[in-house]
């Protein structure tokens, strides 16, 4: 069975990698883009992280209704319109005019993509049982840092066209970034099936296999929702774990859309920016490789989850108090190591309670209350640096989100202990790709 689910990962994990790759870079490269942008349009850092963030609160509010529209219309489909619909308003962010075009581009691109990595989420769930999906989903989150490494140093080297064209470099920046989703979302329609019984590429038994253990997988898991899927958004676990889940984007946002900014401050190039800039995301991935597969072998979820929050949280503190270029820089890695490494490890938790309908409204809740973080991050940080002149006070602002981090863990664990996801007892140490259930009830 193994060989199936091999078989599985190969085909499907890579175009989403992509397509994930370039909707994180689409929505961080607004940070490179700030170095040139904000004195060409007049943009100020308090008025930077609210556009930045405005992103996240249309894609917080719509990211709900988008996956039950993708319930109606199919995975493939509805990812392909996101696609062309993003790198459409990617591109006309070269011909923002000032502050409020920036705005309102930000807002609509927030529109355009709300639902996309929530849906991947829940097409996870279509082809993957729950004891898979945490590794998968760890591999899957690789996107986040690939695209920051690469993202960073083509960001520099797009900046060092201006004025080629009679174009800005931020806006050769826009244009180079938006087109590659477009163009791809032809081959998504393509080649992206929606489910195990539309693989061509899988044998009739091969399809049997992944319907069988997904459909027994949902027989084994606690149905929140039964009855409708938005009554997910009633459960308190639900609202529990997305209350837990907000400190992530928040962090990961947060820093990676001022890292270029943090960074130029040292007095480097914006070539040199971009080089620079890949090296806490290389110490992401490392984390998202290591880390979840660590806390499955040790068996031990709630303490790597809390052990790496409190690693972001040193980190971005001591990136705040040290002035040194060289340590900031250490400092800067250790934090985006702890930022992205409990992630995975968390997001199985829902992926375990959730099926069917639920699953898409549900996984789309949590994602939601977490872009609201995406737009605190991004604004906080500029109000703050706003307030007392120095980039290392939003480094401090973000410390203290780690520590709110660890706080909603900790009734996340109580929470867990004592209503187990899977349903039954359950060992509170155990990793979520190991909880087994002792019954398959409705939750009363």
């Amino acid at each position: 069975m193994s060989d199936v689910y091999r078989k599985v990962s190969l085909r499907l994990l890579p175009l989403l990698v992509v397509i994930y790759l370039f909707a994180y870079i689409d929505r961080t490269v607004v940070g490179f883009a700030q170095l040139d942008m904000g004195a060409d349009l007049g943009i100020g850092a308090a008025a930077f992280g609210l556009g930045a963030g405005l992103f996240f609160l249309a894609y917080a509010f719509l990211e709900v209704p988008s996956n039950l529209l993708l319930m109606r219309y199919g995975p493939r489909r509805w990812f392909a319109r996101i696609m062309i619909s993003w790198g459409l308003v990617t591109m006309a962010m070269a011909f923002a005019q000032g502050p409020i075009s920036f705005y309102i581009l930000r807002f609509l691109l927030g529109v355009a993509e709300a639902g996309f990595y929530p849906g991947i989420l829940y097409l996870i769930t279509r082809w993957f049982p729950g004891p898979r999906r945490g590794r998968i989903v760890g591999l899957f989150l690789l996107a986040n840092p690939i695209a920051l490494a690469l993202g960073s140093p083509l960001s520099g080297s797009l900046l060092s066209l201006d004025g080629v064209g009679g174009l800005a470099g931020w806006q050769w920046l826009f244009l180079v970034v938006g087109l590659p989703p477009v163009l791809l979302a032809f081959v998504v329609l393509r080649v992206l099936p929606d489910h195990p019984s539309d693989a061509t590429w899988l044998t009739e038994q091969e399809r049997a296999i992944v319907a069988a253990d997904v459909a027994a997988d949902s027989k084994q898991v606690e149905h929140v929702a039964n009855h409708h899927p938005l009554a997910a958004l009633k459960d308190r676990r639900v609202l529990l774990l997305a209350a837990g889940f907000l400190a992530y984007p928040l962090l990961g946002y947060g820093l990676s859309l001022w890292l270029p900014i943090i960074i130029s401050a040292f007095g480097v190039s914006a070539m040199a920016t971009g080089w620079l800039a890949t090296l806490p995301w290389i110490a992401a991935a490392l984390a998202l490789i290591w880390v979840p597969r660590r806390a499955e072998r040790k068996r031990t979820p709630f303490a790597h989850i809390a052990g790496t929050l409190v690693l972001a949280g040193i980190g971005l503190a001591a990136g705040a108090v040290f002035d040194n270029p060289v340590v900031q820089m250490i400092a800067l890695c250790v934090a985006a190591f702890g930022i992205f490494a409990g992630q995975p490890i968390y997001w199985s938790f829902p992926q375990r309670m959730l099926t069917g309908t639920a699953a898409a409204a549900g996984l789309a809740f949590i994602n939601s209350v977490g872009s609201i973080g995406g737009f605190v991050g991004p604004y906080g940080v500029g109000l703050v640096i706003d307030g007392f002149g120095t980039e290392s006070a939003g480094l401090m602002f973000l410390a203290l989100w780690a520590i709110y981090g660890l706080v909603m863990l900790v009734f996340v664990r109580r929470m867990v202990q004592r209503n187990p996801i899977a349903g039954g007892p359950v060992d509170a140490t155990a990793p979520p790709s190991t909880i087994t259930p002792t019954s398959g009830r409705d939750p009363a």
